[in-house]
């Protein structure tokens, strides 16, 4: 991966942070609505960045993320094809 991008879908009343915990002084970053977090999680080398380890304190709320990647080379599956894919809806786009 060259690139990981997620949002916070909703807002988080209690817990809930994203934590860099290989990262010195780095605050935690708090689930608001709308919030992005971009990090690169390679060198640039394109060896494992281990700084960019993260992970999810505990909540007793539900956190809704968005997460997509950017990858060095193209990891398409052609079972997950749309055009293999039964539509949903004729006026979904």
């Amino acid at each position: 991966r060259l690139v990981t991008v997620f949002c916070y879908l909703n807002d988080v009343k209690e817990g809930g942070a994203t934590r860099f915990s290989q990262i010195d002084h780095m605050p935690d970053v708090q689930p608001t609505k709308g919030k992005a977090v971009l990090h690169f999680p390679t060198t640039v080398g394109f060896d494992q960045d281990r700084r960019t380890e993260h992970e999810g304190v505990a909540t007793g709320d539900e956190k809704w993320l968005l997460v997509t990647w950017i990858w060095m080379h193209g990891r398409t599956d052609a079972d997950y094809d749309e055009k293999r894919l039964p539509s949903l809806s004729s006026d979904v786009i």
